[in-house]
């Protein structure tokens, strides 16, 4: 059975763009890309105004008023097995996550789901949060769907997966496993897709990045790895076409992308700052969800 755990803010149901979320996860559901969901809400006591004392007195309270206002919040809109909340000792993004990331794991889940307003993301997306946390961190495949995007009932003849290969930090053996655990279950044909820049940049051993042998070898032996885990695959390098975000949204829009899945980049500062840049462009481009994979 594959498990999804959507994680929703404690005053989730506070923001109007709950009942698009919950649309756009229910969706997901039907298409078949997860069979059961559980609901995750963690608290700490900074996100109340009470005292340390009081906070302490209210805490049973708290707990319970959380979880019923997220139910009503939810109000039928999404078939869950249970709602649970998680008390962090420190409300850093990294606390946060890692209770989130340990429930999910507990709890066998193949999916962690956020919901993220890109209109309210600031630069600081690229650097910090906690959705690029979660993606650094989470043992499980992380799902951004975008809480203001649109919600399309279409019914379409044939799942479609689009992963995004970078031929300089292809995914490793682990992610493609952890991918396989989403588009297996779909039974969707993914397309690979290397976008390949208008202007190449030297690599550290002096070479391109656009060096085209070198992604067709990447390409291929991607498709190779999906292959033993019985997944279809079409492979296509396109050329950059005002940017990498736009290009992937485009190529979605044309071929009905269900999901998109990019990897999550090295730990280094340089790398977070480009990634953070494509998947917050990404985000504000795409027309389905974004899944995240670690690369390591």
């Amino acid at each position: 059975m594959n498990r999804a755990v959507v994680a929703l803010n404690p005053r989730a149901a506070e923001n109007g763009s709950l009942k698009n979320f919950c649309e756009q996860i229910s969706n997901l559901h039907a298409q078949g890309l997860f069979d059961e969901i559980f609901v995750l809400s963690v608290i700490h006591q900074s996100y109340f105004p009470y005292s340390p004392d009081e906070y302490d007195q209210r805490r049973e309270k708290i707990f319970k008023d959380v979880r019923k206002s997220l139910e009503h919040g939810i109000d039928c809109r999404i078939k869950f097995a249970d709602i649970d909340v998680l008390e962090c000792h420190s409300s850093g993004d990294e606390e946060v996550v890692r209770s989130m990331a340990s429930w999910a794991f507990k709890k066998r889940a193949q999916i962690l789901i956020l919901g993220v307003d890109i209109k309210h993301i600031s630069s600081r997306w690229s650097l910090e949060g906690i959705p690029v946390t979660a993606a650094l961190l989470s043992p499980v495949p992380l799902l951004v769907v975008n809480v203001r995007g649109p919600v399309d009932f279409t019914p379409r003849s044939e799942p479609k997966v689009l992963l995004a290969v970078d031929s300089e930090a292809p995914p490793t053996a682990k992610a493609l496993r952890r991918f396989s655990w989403v588009a297996k279950p779909m039974k969707a044909k993914v397309h690979l897709v290397h976008v390949t820049r208008k202007k190449t940049m030297p690599s550290a051993k002096g070479r391109k990045v656009s060096d085209f042998d070198r992604i067709r070898e990447v390409l291929h032996d991607t498709a190779v790895a999906l292959q033993r885990f019985d997944i279809d695959c079409v492979m296509e390098v396109v050329k950059e076409d005002g940017s990498v975000a736009n290009t992937l949204a485009e190529y979605g829009k044309r071929h009905g992308i269900w999901v998109t899945v990019v990897t999550s980049p090295a730990r280094g500062l340089r790398y977070r700052l480009a990634w953070g840049s494509t998947t917050q462009s990404l985000l504000g481009h795409l027309g389905c969800p974004l899944l995240v994979l670690r690369i390591q």
